[in-house]
């Protein structure tokens, strides 16, 4: 099983680097909708790290935050190697003298576009009921009610030896 960190780090860089490259491409074809596709495209990418910080804040998962830490490094390198190799290979003549720009300040703010929507994510998360308390008040309940139906199903109504049922129950408890 691969540690959380890598494996939020490796699918937000899948993803980014994704986005990355159907961004190149809608700028390729379209020049003048950069405007619309990028907000639109940024918008999204932290909703994803907004959403899975806060399922692992509401979960309590432990680590949670060095995880996420980590991971937006992972992504931020991932995505910025991906956008270059998705460029190059789906969008237009990308070569290897993208590679430094992408690895270092598209790499950095890649990172903090998963880290502070993700960080975001946890703080709500963590202020959530936990999902434990949610489910424990559930399986009590249910407890209760067959241990009442067996109490009321036990109690025979006459005895075979003629005493007063009555006495029998006092005597079962």
């Amino acid at each position: 099983m691969m540690q959380p960190w890598l494996t939020r780090g490796l699918v937000l860089a899948v993803v980014n680097g994704a986005a990355q490259t159907l961004l190149g491409a809608i700028e390729a074809a379209h020049p003048t909708s950069d405007d619309v596709a990028e907000p639109i495209t940024i918008a999204v990418l932290a909703g994803v790290a907004l959403l899975w910080g806060a399922l692992d804040g509401w979960l309590r998962r432990p680590g949670r935050g060095m995880n996420w830490f980590y991971a937006a490094l992972i992504g931020g390198f991932g995505a910025g190697l991906l956008g270059v190799i998705g460029k190059a290979a789906f969008v237009d003549a990308t070569g290897i003298w993208a590679l430094g720009p992408a690895l270092t300040g598209g790499a950095a703010f890649t990172a903090l576009l998963i880290l502070l929507p993700a960080g975001l994510g946890l703080a709500v998360g963590g202020r959530m009921l936990e999902p434990t308390s949610v489910t424990s008040v559930t399986s009590v309940t249910s407890v209760t009610s067959v241990t009442s139906v067996t109490s009321v199903t036990s109690v025979p109504s006459t005895s075979s030896t003629g005493e007063d049922p009555g006495s029998l129950r006092d005597a079962a408890r």
